[in-house]
């Protein structure tokens, strides 16, 4: 689940897809995730019932997962060869577009 999010499939339907899971074996996993702080759900301000609300979406809410799943992730085979300073590289060239306010 934690890495559909991070691959930008926030709703239930887009998760349960790219983790090959049915719909309805899906929605026991966000309360796990969410008691740890570890994801969120984010729901449009205009939805009459938030808790109720289909539109609802899932972000990951914690620092570490978030950079993990952003820098580490897409990189384990170069970390794991010890290519430690090519992977340095292309973090600090991602960091330095962000301070840019460069997209992501």
């Amino acid at each position: 689940m934690l890495e559909a999010i991070a691959a930008g499939h926030p709703r239930l339907n887009e998760i349960a897809q790219a983790g090959g899971l049915t719909v309805q074996a899906v929605p026991f996993y966000p309360a796990t995730l969410r008691a740890p702080g570890l994801i969120e759900r984010v729901v449009p301000a205009t939805a009459p019932h938030p808790e109720k609300s289909r539109r609802g979406s899932y972000r990951l809410r914690d620092p570490f997962v978030r950079f993990w799943f952003r820098f580490v992730y897409p990189n384990r085979s170069l970390l794991e060869l010890g290519e430690t300073a090519r992977v340095h590289a292309r973090v600090a060239a991602q960091l330095d577009q962000r301070r840019r306010g460069a997209p992501d």
